[in-house]
C-alpha cells in the first residue's frame, strides 16, 4: 500500500513524510557536517504535538539493537506463518 493510499484511507497524516524527512535531515547534519551526533532515533505524534529522541548511550543503543533483532525475529516468523495460510 503506498503513503497515497494510506492518507486516503485515514491511516497516515498527510504531513508525515514531510517531518520524516525533516528529522533525517537534522540527523544527517549533525552526523556529517558538525559531527555532533547526540541521538539516533527521533519518534513522533503528529496528532498530539509530541516527539521524543533517543540518545547515544551504550545502554540505549543496546537496547534498541535487542529490541531490533527480537522484532525481526517476530517480523520473519509472521511472514513464514502468513504465507503457509
Amino acid at each position: 500500500i503506498t503513503c497515497g493510499e494510506r492518507i486516503r484511507l485515514g491511516e497516515q497524516s498527510l504531513n508525515v513524510n514531510q517531518r520524516v524527512a525533516v528529522e533525517m535531515s537534522e540527523i544527517l547534519s549533525e552526523l556529517l557536517l558538525t559531527q555532533n551526533l547526540k541521538r539516533f532515533a527521533t519518534y513522533f505524534d503528529l496528532e498530539s504535538g509530541t516527539s521524543r529522541s533517543l540518545y547515544t548511550t551504550p545502554e540505549k543503543i543496546e537496547k534498541a539493537v535487542s529490541l531490533a533483532a527480537e522484532n525481526g525475529n517476530v517480523s520473519k516468523h509472521r511472514k513464514r506463518k502468513s504465507k503457509r495460510n
